[in-house]
């Protein structure tokens, strides 16, 4: 017999009041008159009392077989969630990875019966320009929908952060990369942050962690190289210790240059570290040079710009004093998902798109009311167990990611049983 058919038995201090009452019951039946001659008190008949208790301990003994009894639950409340994504244009591609995490989201979140809200997701296609993703965002608007997540390009990110910010909603954005962000509000929130957080961390790791005071900027000549290099500088030198001795825009597509300028300005300024936002090719031609004299008590951080094997195997004994800075692999339970889904590796862009179902669901199910400042105030506060991790919500460079899909510094390490070099977790 399973538990839901076994014989109930009473537990013994059911047995024990149950004795009791039948010998109380004995006693007063057979009960003789007082000796003094007065007439003795009337016969109590507790035949129904024991019968209750007996009922009450067989419901005590149910329910402790067969655990605790379902919640009541009242009306389901619905709230409407609209998704940006690119399915056309030069940006679908990357529209299709983010949408392979959410959908594995939204039937993780479809699947717990719990819930006592529900959620209707709907989407609109952003295509791959700033003016598509504009009347994608209206047209979420006029539906009445309260909470938008995306888009995903820089340019349509770009674009909608201020709309967003001037409206009665909540904008969770996957990726902010590198778009420009000028404005951040209470109802915008994000999974990955903006690029210019790989200089704040690569400035932070230098100054504060290792005690580099003389840095170089090397960087393309292009408004992205040149916001993260004034954001390095601002980090590098907030304490008025550090100094970024030299700050050079390169053209990205002539990697002998960088080379040259590292060499050449490390020489006339003594820097201890360099900072390098270039492609793959500079990266490499820099990595090869951290052998040449001036470099060669130098340490150098990359970032994710810059492909990593070129980048180690160029470096060659100098391989422990470069760092890369990226944003973790998405990984865990997630990863393993994701690979029987759709059997590939899960990129940043699913990771990203995965965490953001889960934190508009969370926040939505925890808020007090569906109230938007209330559900900004659960989105701020909800944690969540994603793709990259156990995750919550903090400020980093001005914005409000999550932390577990945010950047850091990535440093070699050799494979088990092998010479070959490959940065953590990649």
């Amino acid at each position: 017999m399973d538990r839901h058919t076994s014989p109930l038995r009473l537990s013994r201090r059911s047995q024990r009041a149950a004795t009791a009452l039948l010998g109380a019951l004995a006693l007063l039946l057979t009960g003789c008159p007082p000796e003094d001659g007065s007439v003795a008190p009337p016969t109590i008949d507790l035949r129904k009392q024991l019968e209750e208790t007996e009922q009450q301990s067989a419901q005590q003994a149910r329910e402790a077989t067969q655990g605790e009894a379902p919640q009541q639950t009242g009306p389901v409340e619905t709230v409407k969630v609209c998704i940006l994504l690119p399915a056309s244009g030069a940006s679908r591609d990357q529209g299709a990875e983010t949408r392979r995490g959410m959908a594995m989201a939204q039937a993780q979140v479809k699947a717990e019966k719990w819930r006592k809200r529900r959620i209707n997701w709907t989407e609109k296609d952003t295509g791959s320009t700033e003016a598509d993703a504009v009347a994608a965002f209206h047209a979420c608007l006029q539906e009445g929908t309260p909470i938008i997540i995306g888009p995903v390009h820089p340019a349509p990110v770009t674009a909608l952060i201020p709309i967003a910010a001037a409206h009665e909603l909540i904008l969770i954005i996957p990726e902010i990369g590198a778009a420009q962000v000028d404005t951040w509000t209470d109802n915008l929130f994000a999974i990955s942050p903006a690029s210019t957080e790989m200089a704040r961390v690569a400035a932070n790791n230098a100054r504060k962690e290792r005690g580099m005071g003389r840095a170089i900027v090397l960087h393309s000549s292009d408004g992205f190289g040149e916001s993260l290099a004034r954001t390095f500088k601002e980090h590098f030198e907030a304490d008025s210790a550090g100094r970024v001795v030299a700050s050079l825009p390169l053209a990205a597509d002539k990697p002998d240059a960088w080379a040259s300028a590292a060499i050449q300005t490390a020489l006339e300024n003594e820097a201890d570290s360099l900072f390098i936002v270039g492609p793959g090719e500079p990266a490499k031609a820099i990595a090869k040079a951290m052998n040449s004299d001036p470099l060669r008590n130098a340490q150098a951080w990359f970032i994710d710009w810059s492909m990593y094997p070129s980048v180690l195997e160029a470096a060659g004994e100098a391989i422990q004093r470069v760092h890369w800075v990226n944003r973790p692999l998405p990984g865990g339970s997630f990863e393993d998902s994701f690979l029987a889904r759709y059997q590939a590796q899960p990129d940043f862009e699913a990771g990203s798109g995965f965490d953001a179902i889960l934190l508009a669901a969370g926040a939505i199910e925890s808020a007090s009311s569906l109230d938007l400042k209330e559900i900004a105030k659960a989105v701020a506060a909800t944690k969540v167990a994603g793709a990259f991790g156990q995750g919550a919500m903090v400020k980093l460079g001005g914005v409000t990611a999550e932390d577990a899909a945010s950047y850091r510094t990535i440093e070699p390490m050799r494979a088990p049983d092998s010479e070959v070099w490959t940065f953590s977790g990649y």
